[in-house]
């Protein structure tokens, strides 16, 4: 399986509010509502390309998944890790249904990594809810250690980091 990863242009934003729209409902399952509502619109997803720093994945040109990642975070890593030049951030990473458990998401993960490492910075870093064991399980899997656990309001974060360089 030969995994693409693109900026996300105009053209993929159906591509992409359907992703986060299916993650997101799996994200509910697990008793993690961060995310809000179960529908990401087109609009919503277009507004996130427009922003930038937003990847489609594709498999044989098929959609599979999708990550954005910034190089600043301050809103949840507060103004000394979030903007510390010393890493990249890595948000509303999803696998596709038709797609998970495939290994998608880690190869996300080593790709984000690779340009936080090319961009010279020595961390690559994310959050989830505490309340989702099995995500925060699964980015221990990945080599991300915790930094730290936080009390925001409407969100309980776990943060994560793991060395790239």
């Amino acid at each position: 399986m030969s995994l693409e990863i693109n900026t996300a242009t105009p053209s993929d934003a159906e591509a992409l509010a359907s992703i986060l729209q299916e993650a997101n409902k799996f994200k509910h399952t697990q008793g993690d509502q961060i995310w809000g509502r179960y529908d990401f619109t087109v609009p919503e997803a277009s507004e996130l390309i427009k922003e930038g720093h937003t990847y489609i994945a594709t498999v044989n040109g098929d959609p599979a998944g999708c990550v954005r990642l910034l190089w600043c975070d301050e809103r949840i890593w507060g103004e000394d890790l979030g903007n510390d030049n010393e890493a990249g951030y890595v948000h509303r990473l999803a696998t596709k249904d038709s797609f998970r458990g495939q290994g998608i998401g880690a190869q996300i993960i080593s790709w984000a990594a690779e340009q936080v490492q090319t961009a010279g910075k020595e961390y690559l870093r994310l959050d989830c809810s505490t309340s989702n064991e099995g995500l925060c399980s699964y980015y221990r899997k990945l080599g991300f250690t915790v930094v730290d656990k936080l009390l925001l309001p409407n969100y309980d974060p776990t943060l994560f980091q793991k060395p790239v360089l």
